[in-house]
């Protein structure tokens, strides 16, 4: 059930990224964009889906904020029957609800948010081809951001309940939209830089794995936004995008089997520096970070990208990823100090796959369900990488960041590139104590649930980065 409602409340085949471990970017349990749930073609096209399309003259009728404020209303009226049957679903999202579902999907909602009070306002945007109506949607005890997402022909392909978060651009700063990338997979994103500048320096930011935003939204939090708006009032330009498995999830699926970390992380950071370099012509210097996946990966990033400024590596693991899933899972079930019988599946599960993944080679079979969600080939690509090992061949300077509260990269990850790499005179590092894995303050025992609550990157840590770009 908990997949199940991942996908109708993530704008279907997730349009705004479903994240199912609540963790931001997760090098835990979140595959780049292999798992899915998504009907076969042949599937789609049964008489028996093709009945929740017919009469598309009679239904979806007037513009479509009209239909999504009906659609929403008729949600939070309960009136499940009438959803189903009054609104035309395209055939995908109609064979994945029911009334059962939706009752479901409601009182989780409901019961979070309370009473729906009113629509603030209403925006419609455009992604991937759909055609999306955003309502700020006062509830009683929170403010969520409710989407319903249409397809060209005005049926609905999904809905999604988000957290609202109205984080306002500071007065000095600039924010354009920006598109680059391959021809196969064009990738949007923003670029911020400051109002009266002429000559400035840009950050790059790399997310961690899964279909990540340009924001690396997780609840009602966006750090990568928090990085951009803080550094662009100190001077600094930044480049965020979608991931590539966000931007063009479908397309992923298809190339599941073959994917690797350039195709999903490292080829899209090229051709972000590419685009400053070329297309915007940044004449001062250009710096790469990366958060989690993307620290873990920055020595390779810096291989492709040998010409950046400068690197820095956010709660970068590193040691190999089975190694994280082998602590991880069994971290997690004994947050609450006991071990449900599902959760002891799910230890039992991905130590099988630790155990599959040590012992992978080229004559190996085994699906992709069987590797974790990832791919053979994922897992064989980096078999034999060491990332404190290639990074002793970046010759510019290196910050390295990470937060005492972290329990998907631990200190431990941070202490063995401080032992490989402390020889290294371009090489920094710093620890922050009370800072979770996406650097945002706490106490107590960390764990998933505190990415719920709102938060801000601490501004130490805009502090550092801002030092380190500047005075290099």
């Amino acid at each position: 059930m908990k997949k199940l409602l991942c996908i109708l409340l993530t704008v279907l085949i997730t349009i705004t990224g479903c994240q199912s471990n609540n963790n931001g970017d997760s090098e835990d349990t979140t595959p780049p964009a292999n798992e899915q749930d998504n009907n076969t073609e042949e599937e789609a096209n049964t008489p028996e889906d093709a009945t929740n399309t017919n009469d598309k003259t009679t239904k979806n009728e007037g513009s479509l904020e009209d239909i999504s404020k009906s659609f929403l209303d008729t949600f939070i009226q309960g009136d499940y029957k009438k959803l189903l049957s009054d609104f035309a679903l395209d055939a995908v999202l109609a064979g994945q609800l029911t009334e059962e579902t939706l009752e479901t999907i409601s009182q989780q909602i409901l019961g979070a948010a309370g009473q729906f009070e009113e629509i603030q306002s209403t925006y419609e945007t455009e992604e991937q081809g759909y055609h999306i109506v955003n309502m700020v949607t006062k509830f009683e005890n929170t403010t969520l951001l409710t989407k319903v997402v249409f397809n060209e022909d005005k049926t609905i392909a999904g809905f999604n309940f988000v957290p609202y978060n109205e984080k306002k651009l500071p007065d000095n700063v600039i924010e354009e939209s920006v598109t680059f990338g391959s021809d196969d997979y064009p990738l949007t994103g923003a670029l911020t830089y400051p109002k009266d500048a002429t000559d400035y320096p840009v950050l790059i930011l790399v997310h961690g794995s899964g279909p990540n935003d340009m924001d690396e939204n997780i609840g009602p939090n966006s750090p990568f936004k928090d990085i951009a708006y803080a550094l662009g009032e100190q001077g600094i330009g930044v480049l965020r995008y979608n991931k590539r498995t966000f931007e063009h999830s479908q397309k992923m699926m298809e190339v599941a089997e073959t994917l690797t970390v350039y195709g999903e992380t490292i080829d899209d950071a090229a051709y972000a520096y590419d685009y400053l370099e070329k297309e915007k012509n940044i004449e001062s210097s250009i710096y790469i970070l990366g958060h989690s996946l993307g620290g873990y990966l920055m020595p390779r990033i810096a291989e492709k990208v040998p010409d950046a400024t400068g690197y820095i590596m956010l709660a970068g693991s590193a040691s190999p990823l089975e190694d994280l899933l082998e602590y991880q899972i069994p971290y997690l079930a004994n947050l609450d100090g006991k071990v449900t019988d599902e959760e002891q599946a799910s230890i039992d599960y991905y130590a099988s796959v630790v155990e599959k993944v040590r012992n992978l080679d080229e004559t190996s079979h085994y699906t992709i369900q069987e590797l974790g969600g990832i791919s053979k080939a994922y897992w064989l690509d980096l078999k034999d990488y060491d990332p404190v090992d290639l990074a002793k061949s970046i010759k510019q300077p290196l910050l390295i960041l990470q937060g005492s509260r972290d329990y998907q990269v631990t200190v431990d990850e941070f202490n063995l590139y401080k032992e490989g790499l402390s020889d290294m005179d371009n090489v920094t590092f710093k620890l922050y104590e009370g800072l979770n894995h996406l650097f945002f303050k706490g106490e107590g025992t960390p764990g998933p649930d505190e990415y719920a609550i709102p938060s801000t990157v601490d501004s130490a840590v805009i502090d550092d980065i801002a030092v380190f770009i500047k005075n290099k």
